[in-house]
């Protein structure tokens, strides 16, 4: 009776317009989703919506955790249904969280607490690029949303939680589960089990193999990548801190600490300074070092050390190992000639000028290269392998700049010449997702498809009323082969457009008048404002705001073209030069 009363109290506001999105609950660890499979659509919380996008790994979910992960630039959208949002708050796993205010697009975030407060339709969160990753557990909105009860122990340094307090804790939780907020927990070190960039080992309160607990890939001393494979060792006092853990895996429960890193060592809680490669040479292209003195460098390095600086390499091509256009970069060895032994692996480089690398035959054995890159002493299965890594192609046989084609325009952008989906396609994706003061509307032609999941890879069998997908001819079902169209909530155009109320709208031609933005990771339009559907015009919003990251259209001698880095644009066979 009472849950009815307030579904009626939620449906006689929303009549009186009070915008609202009220309540909801979406917990991914009691979903029963995939381990280490990615979902790019939207999951459903009642009164909103949350949607993942960014990279191949974005919107991934792992037992470790129970969450959905956001790597760097990856983005994670709440949307109310109906009405705006007022009140979220999200819980992460352990440190594996936004350590910044700055990361939502609008509205109040408070990164302690996981709680944003406003008045949105939408709100995203986006990552910063870098390592790592978040791990979302839950979200919740609406007023009932409460922030969870902080532990009143182990969470300082001071007050760390002896093994056998974390042993309790973890014996009280259900298998797989860990808790939701990270704990410090002191011991010492029984045994290290596994080094990287990451430390595994065991620890107990008095060193004995007894009761003891596992300390699963933490961080080093700062949270910072371990650079020092013998920082730890069997006796060492130390204090982790990260989410405790009941880990089961072949029916064998292992308590741990999982997702955190190493706060001190013998009372040190600074690491230790590494002194930096002695290198002469290699700050400018034109003061390159060899591939012999490099190796000669990376050889007086710790083991997985990485040097603070970039130097420039040059070298020969002399096997290429992969170029990944998916990931824009490519792996490949380097030798200072074609006889010589001893050779760099130049692992994971972006393309010239820093950009993705979109060829895969860019590179090819016997090629000439200028690489700028960090040193890397790589150290597995105590094998030592000379490395570039963090870097770019600077020059590939004495060529510094990629050559940018003219991208040829059918339309200009006006109402009465509109761009078309293909040209579109053909400019390159807006850094940004949101408008900038002075940013012109473009009109676009295209026929409606349908609606696009929030990664735009595929039309969606149940329709949403957020957006179409526009196609160059009517029919079209890749969903590779049209551009993402916003529709904006609360709005005229929203109302005539979306073919979840208007599914007789799919095939029809459209005129579609808004902002060209990254939009699903593509070029899209966004806050649409008007259209022309059937040859009846329909006005949307009067007002769209505007951001400040992003310059893509203005105008100039009366034409508008795209402000590409260096790039030449060809509008009804008119020649235009940035």
């Amino acid at each position: 009776m009472i849950k009815n009363l307030r579904y009626l109290m939620i449906a006689v506001l929303a009549c009186l317009g009070m915008g609202n999105a009220f309540a909801g609950v979406i917990t991914f660890g009691d979903l029963g989703l995939e381990n280490g499979v990615q979902y790019a659509d939207p999951f459903d919380g009642g009164d909103f919506t949350v949607t993942f996008a960014g990279g191949a790994n974005d919107g991934k979910y792992y037992n470790t955790g129970a969450g959905i992960r956001v790597y760097g630039g990856g983005t994670m959208t709440i949307a109310a249904k109906e009405g705006t949002l007022k009140k979220i708050v999200i819980t992460f796993d352990g440190t594996n969280k936004p350590t910044d205010n700055n990361v939502v697009d609008g509205g109040s975030y408070d990164a302690a607490s996981g709680t944003w407060t406003g008045d949105a339709a939408s709100v995203v969160f986006t990552r910063p690029s870098g390592s790592g990753h978040w791990r979302v557990k839950q979200i919740s909105v609406g007023d009932d949303a409460v922030t969870p009860e902080k532990p009143t122990e182990g969470q300082k340094p001071e007050e760390a939680l002896t093994v056998a307090r974390a042993l309790e804790i973890i014996a009280d939780l259900e298998n797989g589960k860990t808790t939701n907020d990270a704990y410090y927990v002191k011991g010492k070190v029984v045994e290290v089990t596994y080094v990287s960039t990451t430390i595994s080992f065991t620890m107990s309160d008095n060193g004995s193999a007894e009761n003891t607990i596992t300390v699963y890939s933490a961080k080093g001393l700062e949270n910072k990548n371990v650079t020092d494979q013998n920082f730890l060792k069997a006796g060492d006092d130390v204090i982790v801190v990260g989410v405790l853990q009941k880990y089961v895996k072949n029916e064998t429960v292992t308590p741990e600490v999982s997702s955190g890193y190493v706060y001190s060592v013998n009372g040190d809680t600074t690491p230790e300074e590494i002194p930096e490669p002695v290198v002469e040479g290699g700050k400018t292209p034109e003061t390159a070092i060899t591939v012999a003195a490099a190796i000669a460098a990376i050889n007086t390095m710790r083991d997985n050390q990485v040097s603070k600086d970039s130097f420039y390499v040059k070298g020969i091509v002399t096997a290429v190992t992969e170029i990944s256009v998916a990931n824009g970069n490519a792996t490949f060895n380097i030798a200072d000639n074609a006889e010589a032994e001893a050779f760099l692996i130049a692992y994971r480089m972006h393309g010239l000028q820093k950009k993705n690398i979109t060829d895969e035959n860019l590179l090819k054995v016997g090629d000439e290269v200028i690489i700028c890159a960090q040193l890397q002493k790589y150290v597995k299965n105590e094998t030592a392998t000379p490395e570039l890594t963090k870097g770019y192609i600077y020059s590939l046989n004495g060529v510094t700049e990629e050559e940018v084609p003219p991208i040829e325009l059918t339309g200009d952008g006006s109402q009465e010449n509109p761009y078309t989906v293909a040209d579109l396609q053909a400019m390159p994706v807006p850094a940004n997702t949101a408008a900038e003061e002075g940013q012109e509307m473009v009109w676009v032609k295209g026929f409606i498809a349908g609606s696009l999941n929030s990664s735009g890879s595929a039309i969606l069998e149940e329709a949403v009323a957020s957006n179409i997908g526009l196609a160059a001819t009517a029919g079209e079902t890749d969903a590779t082969k049209m551009i993402p169209v916003q529709l904006p909530a609360n709005t005229e155009v929203r109302t005539a457009l979306n073919v979840l109320d208007n599914p007789v709208n799919v095939g029809k031609e459209v005129l579609v008048y808004g902002y060209i933005l990254k939009y699903m990771s593509k070029t899209g339009l966004k806050n649409v404002a008007n259209a022309v559907l059937d040859g009846q015009e329909v006005t949307g919003i009067t007002e769209v705001k505007a951001g400040s990251e992003q310059n893509i259209i203005f105008n100039l001698a009366g034409q508008r073209m795209m402000n590409a880095q260096k790039g030449l644009y060809i509008i009804n066979g008119k020649k235009v030069m940035k």
